[in-house]
């Protein structure tokens, strides 16, 4: 099949509205190795592209570095010509509406923007992340320069809930539609339609068991997935290629999996990771920084999504998410193990850090 491209409230929050992201670099020539290419990460998921029409990133949830990534992919002039399409879990659904508005360049008030990310169901407390916000705010001066037609589309991948009228059956449900609504997105309203998407979602959703393995169910050998090589992930396989990293960075680079590269050969074991149990050492056990897999346990604090002085609309609800958040993840029980297409080294594993939370006063 031919896939074709798509033709304040707070300073801090005003100051990640207007930072500038990643400059882009020099585009470097691939560099091959045993069983794998390692190349600009850029180039390599531009490359990817070429031969899948949805590129995953999976997303170790607040890692500074990998947030401000995702703005330089925006950026990047190649994303909104070959692909303009990107799904993202750090976004509710029910406010797709309010998303568009701001990508467009509409002025939205700063009381409304926030329910994007604020009404979310799967993450307590809500990923209030100032990278995530400078990400839509990347999509948003981008667009600026792009007539409406070429304008880069945000989609957001949590399931829809009217928290001001949800009841402990409504958010089981919507907690249960995690892997499945944003499935169905990327199937019936991006492939569906002959074009392409990036998907940024947690580790934990990425594997066969979701949302890869349910999109591919329709369109075979559609997505392709890059995992982070970041803390507390770390792949003792990936030693042999980091001499070929090291000469990349401080730009990210990135290793495709080449053919006949898997489990047991090397650097097959690169692309295969086995999530650790329990919290990251060093990170706190809740919060968006929590692991791969969900949230922490618990569900929704009591007030509804982000409760405190910036909480969002609803009552408390009964019966929140499993440890661990819906699908694979480090606080339930040991996790089947993820195989990448490719592994996204944004820098040293000593050099990542932490993003910063928006003013917020969160629920622990």
């Amino acid at each position: 099949m031919t896939y074709f491209a798509r033709s304040a409230a707070a300073v801090l929050l005003a100051t990640a509205l207007c930072s500038p992201g990643l400059a882009q670099v020099a585009v470097q020539p691939a560099a091959q190795t045993a069983g794998a290419t390692v190349e600009p990460a850029l180039d390599g998921l531009f490359r990817a592209f070429q031969r899948h029409p949805v590129v995953a990133l999976g997303d170790a949830h607040g890692l500074a570095e990998q947030m401000e990534f995702y703005a330089a992919i925006v950026r990047d002039p190649r994303f909104a010509r070959d692909v303009g399409n990107v799904v993202v879990e750090f976004g509710a659904s029910s406010q797709q509406s309010v998303i568009d508005r701001y990508v467009a360049g509409e002025t939205v008030p700063y009381a409304e923007l926030r329910k994007v990310w604020n009404d979310t169901i799967g993450w307590a407390p809500p990923p209030a992340l100032v990278g995530f916000v400078k990400f839509f705010a990347a999509v948003r001066e981008v667009n600026k320069s792009l007539p409406p037609d070429g304008r880069i589309k945000v989609w957001l991948g949590e399931p829809p809930l009217d928290w001001a009228a949800a009841t402990g059956d409504d958010f089981r449900a919507a907690i249960g539609a995690r892997g499945t609504h944003p499935a169905a997105l990327i199937r019936d309203r991006i492939l569906a339609n002959g074009e392409k998407t990036l998907v940024i979602y947690g580790l934990g959703h990425i594997g066969s068991g979701g949302l890869k393995g349910r999109v591919e169910a329709a369109h075979p050998d559609a997505m392709f997935a890059i995992l982070p090589y970041a803390p507390p992930l770390q792949y003792p396989g990936c030693a042999p290629l980091l001499p070929q990293v090291a000469a990349i960075w401080p730009a990210p680079a990135l290793a495709t999996r080449g053919p006949g590269s898997g489990p047991g050969s090397e650097p097959g074991d690169c692309f295969t990771l086995v999530p650790p149990i329990g919290p990251p050492p060093g990170l706190p056990s809740g919060g968006p920084g929590s692991g791969p897999g969900g949230p922490p346990p618990g569900g929704p604090p009591p007030g509804g999504p982000g409760a405190g002085p910036h909480a969002g609309p609803g009552g408390p609800v009964a019966a929140g998410p499993p440890p661990g958040g819906p699908g694979p993840g480090p606080l339930r029980g040991p996790p089947p193990p993820l195989v990448g297409d490719a592994i996204l080294f944004l820098a040293p594993l000593d050099k990542l850090a932490q993003g910063p939370q928006g003013p917020f006063q969160q629920i622990a």
